[in-house]
């Protein structure tokens, strides 16, 4: 197998940055995030699951996930990095939501580490 320099994830993040080919509208409190359908539907099973059973839908309210915390799923279904959160209870929580398996596995790894460094230092 032959294999490039891994631009994929930098050019992804290029990608979100760009307006052009954005088909699709996410509505999250009171914020429309202009996002392309086919990285939510590799990315989000739930997400997926939505568009099969809806191809023609153009956008999609999600309910219960505060605009912050959709902002740190945004910047990780495109860039696969999770920016600096206070809440990433409430990331592990969302991305559990839209079965983002990459995101759920992140997230469950900081809060045990998080778990095992708070008992340590009750210790």
């Amino acid at each position: 197998m032959y294999e490039s320099a891994n631009n994929f994830m930098e050019d992804m993040q290029k990608f979100l940055a760009r307006d052009d080919f954005k088909d699709f509208t996410i509505k999250v409190g009171d914020r429309d995030f202009k996002v392309h359908k086919f990285v939510f539907v590799v990315r989000s099973e739930t997400f997926a699951e939505l568009i099969k059973e809806n191809p023609e839908a153009e956008d999609l309210e999600l309910q219960d996930i505060p605009v912050e915390i959709f902002e740190c799923i945004l910047s990780f279904v495109y860039t696969d990095k999770l920016p600096e959160t206070q809440n990433i209870h409430e990331v592990f929580a969302a991305a559990g939501k839209l079965k983002i398996k990459g995101l759920i596995e992140l997230t469950s790894g900081i809060l045990s580490t998080n778990i095992k460094n708070e008992k340590n230092l009750r210790t």
